[in-house]
């Protein structure tokens, strides 16, 4: 069974700047939007769902904006957002899973997601990546450190992107100066799912650059 580490950025927390490369034995969610920028109820019910997700889980979970159509879609989330096998938009998942949230439910799903959070960040990883990302000269160079705190059994891939947040664009219901959260821009990898890291038995302490 393939199993993947995400590891996800804010652009405008690069510049200049350096991460020490520690990889923390901690356990985040992931939370990802399908969105697109002509969609009404994405700028509607579905944007105030969006940024309330963020101010309750930040603290424990990745959440990213994937345009799958309209102005901000590019390859690596239209890739994401397909491999979901979703229809319509807005969607909210967490992990793979559709959270089947209407503008009906917001109230209710939106304790049922940080509930599921809370959970997952209360539980030990298997594995987790810790990274320095550099800008230099307009190019952004990552060293990834990967490390298994469990002995396990399957297929790892590491996968970069760059989130960027605070993007100028047009929304549907927002007008065009819409500040778009959390955009999924790009991968580091030429694959849109990451790199193969570890496969078959992989014992616990690992660590794999």
């Amino acid at each position: 069974m393939k199993k993947g580490i995400l590891l996800l950025f804010f652009a405008g927390i690069l510049s200049g700047g350096v991460w020490a490369q520690e990889v923390p034995e901690i356990q985040k969610s992931l939370i990802t939007k399908r969105t697109a920028t002509w969609c009404p109820f994405c700028g509607g019910w579905g944007w105030t769902f969006f940024e309330n997700l963020i101010e309750d889980n930040s603290a424990n979970a990745l959440l990213i904006s994937a345009h799958y159509s309209g102005e901000l879609v590019n390859p690596t989330a239209a890739a994401i957002t397909a491999n979901f096998n979703g229809i319509s938009q807005p969607r909210f998942y967490l992990g793979n899973i559709d959270q089947g949230v209407s503008s009906g439910n917001a109230a209710n799903k939106r304790l049922e997601i940080k509930e599921q959070v809370e959970a997952n960040a209360a539980s030990t990883p298997v594995v987790n990546s810790g990274i320095i990302a550099t800008l230099d000269d307009n190019q952004i160079n990552l060293m990834v450190k990967t490390r298994f705190f469990e002995d396990t059994d399957g297929a790892y891939y590491v996968a970069p992107y760059i989130i960027e947040n605070g993007v100028i664009n047009y929304q549907s219901g927002q007008g065009n100066g819409a500040e778009h959260k959390n955009v999924l821009q790009a991968a580091f990898t030429q694959n849109h799912f990451g790199e193969l890291v570890a496969e078959g038995n992989t014992p616990s302490g690992t660590t794999i650059d």
